[in-house]
C-alpha cells in the first residue's frame, strides 16, 4: 500500500498524510481560521491521514479506535497502527476536488453522529 506505515512505526508520528503541496496554500486562510493550532486541531482530512493517540483525543475527542469505528466503512483501508489511527480513503493520485468530497464525506460522518471535532 504505501511507504508512510513504516515511516510511522519507525519515527513515531504525531500526524502523517499524503496530499499535494499545492493545497496548503488553498486551504491557508481557512485553515488559520478553523484550525489556528495544528497540533490540537486538523482543518483537512487528507485521502491518506494517520493520528496518533493524543491527536485523535485533542482534534476528535475519541480514541483510535473510536474514530477507526467510524471512518473505517467510508474508506478503502484503515488500521490501528502505532498507537493510532491510519486511514486510507483512496490509493488514488487525485486532484483538489476530489479531496475535497472525501473532507467532506468524512467529516459529515461527525456532524451526523454528533461528533462535534474541536
Amino acid at each position: 500500500r504505501s511507504i508512510l506505515p513504516r515511516y510511522i512505526e519507525a519515527f513515531p508520528a504525531y500526524l502523517a498524510f499524503i496530499r499535494d503541496d499545492d493545497w496548503i496554500l488553498i486551504d491557508r486562510e481557512e485553515m488559520l481560521k478553523t484550525a489556528p493550532n495544528r497540533r490540537n486541531s486538523v482543518h483537512r482530512i487528507c485521502p491518506v491521514h494517520y493520528f496518533n493517540d493524543l491527536l485523535c483525543q485533542r482534534a476528535f475527542k475519541k480514541t483510535p479506535a473510536e474514530l477507526f469505528e467510524l471512518l473505517s466503512g467510508e474508506c478503502e483501508h484503515a488500521e490501528l497502527l502505532n498507537g493510532g489511527v491510519y486511514l486510507i480513503a483512496t490509493s488514488k493520485i487525485i486532484g483538489l476536488e476530489a479531496a475535497n468530497q472525501i473532507n467532506e464525506r468524512l467529516w459529515k460522518i461527525f456532524f451526523q453522529l454528533n461528533c462535534k471535532p474541536r
